[in-house]
């Protein structure tokens, strides 16, 4: 099933734990987690596409909370859990490329996004990087939209008011 132009629903189910996939199928199946989303790849998926000028691919999207549970380091609010989250990297792009569509999401894009993340847990080795972006309104209160964060090796997140 197409959620956007571009994106489908499994790929916003992919997951290398493979004894979750009945369960994140069943999951996706709520009227409300499907609608989240379609609105994450038409509000904010797409225009980051277009964007960058060539396929995105979702790292990880919808997680049941089976899965968020038995995902290392996830938080047990995670937009994921409700389709509301995606964690995106472009095929043959380096890190320093990914933390620079990190900065136009955050900075330029105008994308009415909740968290943008710019998250390396191999600083020390290429190909680490990811970018994860969230719904904001009315998906994410208000006053909690519009995160710019990075996420360094010793886990811990820093708030960006500008550029770094």
């Amino acid at each position: 099933m197409q959620l956007s132009a571009h994106f489908s629903l499994d790929e916003m189910l992919v997951t290398s734990k493979t004894s979750f996939a009945q369960a994140q199928k069943a999951y996706s199946e709520r009227p409300e987690i499907r609608q989240a989303l379609i609105s994450l790849c038409e509000t904010v998926l797409e225009p980051v596409r277009a964007h960058v000028g060539r396929a995105i691919r979702v790292n990880s999207g919808l997680r049941c909370p089976e899965l968020n549970a038995a995902t290392a380091g996830a938080s047990a609010t995670s937009q994921h859990t409700l389709g509301q989250a995606a964690d995106i990297c472009v095929p043959g792009w380096t890190d320093a490329q990914l933390r620079e569509l990190w900065k136009w999401i955050g900075w330029q894009s105008g994308l009415p996004f909740g968290q943008a993340i710019s998250e390396d847990k191999r600083p020390d080795q290429e190909g680490g990087a990811w970018v994860h972006i969230s719904l904001g309104t009315p998906w994410r209160e208000a006053k909690r939209c519009g995160q710019r964060l990075t996420w360094d090796p010793t886990n811990k997140y820093r708030t960006w008011s500008q550029p770094p």
